[in-house]
C-alpha cells in the first residue's frame, strides 16, 4: 500500500515537471485546418491584383473614306472598368507597319487660343474619337456643353452635337426687359449673332449678348455644372493622307508600354 502511494506521488511530480517544460501547450497545425483548402488562399491574392483596365477599338469609318480629316476610328473605355485609362502615348498601327502616336488634348479648350495641354484620359463610359486629319481649333479636346459653338464658323467631322443652352435660358436673361427677352428666345443655341443687334435693345441687352451669346461666355456661365464635360474627346493625328486602307486592315492598339491593347481587322 505504501509502495503504491509512492508511484502516484512519483507520477504526480513528473506531469508537474512535463506540464512546466511546456509539454502540454497546445500548438495550432502548420498547415491548412480542416475545412480549409489551399484552393481559397490562392483566391484571396488573386482577389489583390490590379486590374488592368480594357478598351474596345472599333473601325469607325476607316473603311471607306478618302478624306484624312473625315476618317476615324474609335476607342472606348467600357463602362465596367475601375478607373480611366491614360491613352496618350499609345500607338496605333496599320498593316504597313506605320505607327501613330496618340497626343495629349485640351480638357477645357478654345479656338484660336493657346490652350493648356494634358493626357487623355478615358472615364469609364468615355470615347475617343481618333481623326486622321488635322483638327480644326488647332488641338485635340473634350466636347463640353458649349462646343457646338464650334460649328458655325469650322467644320468638324463628325459632327458636334448642337446642345447648348438655349440663350434664353442664360443666366440673367430673365433679368432683361421684355423686348431682350423676346430677341433671346429667337435665337438658335449654339450660335452667336452675326447681324446687327435690332433698334429697339437697350445697351444693357446688347451687353448681355456680346459676353454671354458665345462660346466662351457660355464657357464662363456653365463650367462648373455637373453635365458640362461630355463624354467624346477628339482626337487629331495630324496627317495629311488617310492611314487607314479602304480595302482590307489590321489596326492594332499599343499602350505606353508597347503591349496590345487592341486589334481588329476588316
Amino acid at each position: 500500500m505504501k509502495d503504491f502511494g509512492l508511484i502516484v506521488l512519483i507520477l504526480f511530480v513528473v506531469a508537474i515537471l512535463w506540464i512546466t517544460a511546456g509539454g502540454g501547450s497546445f500548438k495550432a497545425p502548420s498547415g491548412p485546418q480542416v475545412g480549409q483548402s489551399q484552393e481559397s488562399t490562392t483566391t484571396v491574392s488573386e482577389s489583390k491584383k490590379e486590374e488592368k483596365p480594357a478598351v474596345i477599338l472599333s473601325s469607325g469609318n476607316a473603311g471607306w473614306s478618302d478624306d484624312p480629316n473625315r476618317e476615324y476610328i474609335e476607342i472606348q473605355a467600357p463602362s465596367g472598368n475601375k478607373k480611366a485609362v491614360n491613352i496618350t502615348g499609345w500607338r496605333l498601327k496599320n498593316k504597313k507597319g506605320e505607327a501613330h502616336l496618340l497626343p495629349p488634348g485640351a480638357r477645357l479648350a478654345y479656338s484660336a487660343r493657346v490652350n493648356t495641354q494634358e493626357n487623355i484620359m478615358l472615364e469609364p463610359g468615355q470615347k475617343a474619337v481618333i481623326i486622321s486629319g488635322k483638327s480644326p481649333i488647332g488641338d485635340s479636346f473634350l466636347i463640353n456643353i458649349c462646343s457646338g459653338y464650334f460649328n458655325q464658323q469650322k467644320e468638324f467631322y463628325p459632327g458636334i452635337y448642337q446642345n447648348c443652352p438655349h440663350p434664353k435660358d442664360e443666366p440673367g436673361a430673365q433679368n432683361q426687359k421684355d423686348a431682350c427677352i423676346l430677341y433671346l428666345r429667337s435665337l438658335s443655341s449654339c450660335r452667336t449673332p452675326e447681324t446687327s443687334l435690332p433698334l429697339e435693345l437697350d445697351n444693357d441687352c446688347r451687353e448681355f449678348v456680346a459676353r454671354r451669346i458665345n462660346y466662351a461666355g457660355c464657357v464662363e456661365s456653365h463650367r462648373n455644372d455637373a453635365d458640362f464635360f461630355g463624354n467624346e474627346w477628339r482626337v487629331y493625328l495630324e496627317r495629311n493622307d488617310k492611314i487607314w486602307s479602304n480595302i482590307s486592315e489590321t489596326i492594332e492598339l499599343f499602350d505606353q508600354n508597347s503591349n496590345l491593347a487592341a486589334k481588329i481587322s476588316y
